[in-house]
């Protein structure tokens, strides 16, 4: 969930992707925004709707789209930084330009949640305001939910933004350090986190937190950018293909058979992250489909693209309130019809607030923020 400029030098690459454009990164990130999007609209109508509707499982499973944000994560930080950042200096640097990434949105949509939660806590499925809770959730510091065993913050949608902070932060460990290679220490340091996970107790609520084989899928993303940037692997067409349906099948058939809830579930990294790397792995290594990518990421797809952060914390917002006006005009029951009007003018209406919150909030946030770190 991490932006990157359109145009990146790789320097040591070779001569064939020496400029290459990223553009097919953004459209990777507009499908895995709007499948999390997706995944959420069907389980509100999945609340509302008479049982024995399986197709909405089916759908539920796009969730799928935090795996390959984390795998586009991986991919984006190995790209930017390897060979390039050592020293107190550029770590000090790197850390800043992903906490203005990062934290200005977060904590608007996280203030504007907890407002809701102390004005309206009837439009929440739920609403648990402690201070130090709280505070631990602006500190994307794992914890556990106030009168649960549940660990996850205020702000639900930001559990994945704990794993993205931790990432960050080791990543600046390791520049600070003058690691100009950093594949293999990021191999070692979260290979390491996840080996120990089943080990760590759960009362231990962030180091547990931090060790679920979901983080094994920022590895991938990083070892997929560096086959892309030295381009020792690359597919052709008919190859590319059956990698990125072979990631397709391993999401859908381990996605029935094993839960995937994560954290409390270990088997997300082995699971839907395999998958995510197949499917990440077949776009990115396959030329021809890079520039497929490429093509959509110029148009609708790309400003998706571009806003699939704000896409990703704004949408719930939408959900409810539609969810709210449906129930009004409709009553309580999401079926049949209104259940696909409700589908499509909540996922429309998502794109649309995404692209607002993009232009109006984000980038402005993002543009003072960076002008701030180079005064």
């Amino acid at each position: 969930m991490s932006g990157v400029a359109a145009t990146i030098p790789i320097p040591e690459a070779s001569a064939a992707v020496s400029r290459r454009k990223l553009g097919f990164v953004q459209s990777l990130r507009a499908v895995a925004a709007t499948g999390v999007a997706i995944s959420h609209i069907v389980k509100e109508i999945f609340h509302g709707a008479e049982a024995g509707t399986w197709v909405l499982n089916e759908f539920m499973l796009w969730q799928f789209g935090v795996d390959l944000f984390f795998l586009i994560s991986g991919f984006i930080m190995y790209y930017i930084t390897d060979s390039r950042s050592i020293g107190l200096g550029d770590a000090w640097n790197f850390l800043m330009r992903r906490l203005v990434r990062i934290v200005p949105l977060y904590w608007f949509y996280m203030s504007l949640f907890l407002l809701v939660g102390v004005l309206a806590s009837d439009a929440l499925h739920t609403a648990v305001i402690s201070a130090p809770y709280i505070a631990k959730s602006y500190l994307f510091l794992p914890a556990v939910r106030p009168g649960t065993d549940e660990i996850a913050p205020f702000f639900t949608l930001g559990w994945t933004l704990n794993y993205e902070m931790m990432f960050y932060a080791i990543y600046a460990v390791l520049i600070a350090l003058s690691f100009r290679r950093t594949l293999l220490p990021i191999v070692f340091v979260l290979g390491a986190l996840a080996l120990v996970g089943p080990l760590v107790p759960e009362g231990l609520a962030p180091l547990w937190y931090w060790t679920r084989t979901i983080v094994i899928e920022f590895v991938f993303g990083a070892i997929v950018a560096h086959l892309f940037r030295s381009g020792t692997l690359r597919f052709k067409l008919p190859v590319g293909i059956a990698v990125i349906v072979a990631g397709i099948l391993i999401w859908q058939a381990s996605g029935i058979a094993w839960p995937v809830r994560e954290p409390a579930v270990n088997v997300r990294g082995l699971t839907w992250g395999v998958a995510a790397l197949f499917m990440v792995g077949g776009v990115a290594l396959t030329p021809s489909v890079v520039d497929r990518m490429e093509t959509l990421g110029k148009g609708f797809v790309g400003k998706i693209g571009d806003a699939s952060y704000s896409l990703y914390l704004s949408h719930m917002f939408v959900v409810r309130a539609m969810t709210m006006l449906f129930a009004h005009l409709f009553g309580a029951t999401l079926g049949g019809g209104i259940a696909i009007l409700y589908f499509v003018a909540t996922l429309g209406l998502s794109f649309l607030v995404a692209i607002a919150s993009f232009y109006a909030i984000e980038r402005p946030a993002i543009a003072f923020g960076r002008r701030y770190i180079h005064k």
